[in-house]
């Protein structure tokens, strides 16, 4: 299955929708076993993505994913900043290939390091999904 650049973008920019309207009901979550910020900082990131988004052009979905975790990783603060948007770039770079025989099944190819990044920063682990 292939994802349209368009239809990437789309999705990116609804989620950058939802985030800003559910930034105090996150918040309001994360007071119960944190610092009460995690609504703060996503829609933070998510405003900084969106504007990135405007000077993008491409048909790159990988390109457009890794731009998204990047600029996630460096605007998103606190402790999850780091740890939830690192596992962005792994599928991103997978995505970017070319198709091959040898990574035919990009999906499940990309699972794997995704997990395996965001457990080696503090993230879940296999057992705990």
């Amino acid at each position: 299955m292939t994802v349209p650049y368009a239809q990437g973008v789309g999705w990116i920019e609804e989620f950058g929708s939802t985030m800003a309207v559910n930034r105090e009901y996150l918040t309001q979550l994360d007071s119960a076993i944190g610092d009460a910020d995690h609504g703060i900082n996503m829609d933070r990131g998510m405003k900084a993505v969106l504007a990135k988004l405007e000077g993008l052009e491409g048909d790159d979905v990988g390109g457009l994913l890794k731009t998204v975790g990047m600029t996630l990783v460096s605007s998103v603060g606190g402790a999850g900043g780091s740890r939830s948007c690192s596992a962005a770039p792994a599928p991103a770079t997978a995505l970017s290939r070319p198709r091959t025989r040898s990574n035919r099944s990009r999906r499940s190819s990309t699972r794997p390091s995704c997990w395996a990044t965001s457990s080696s920063s503090g993230g879940s682990t296999s057992s705990s999904r």
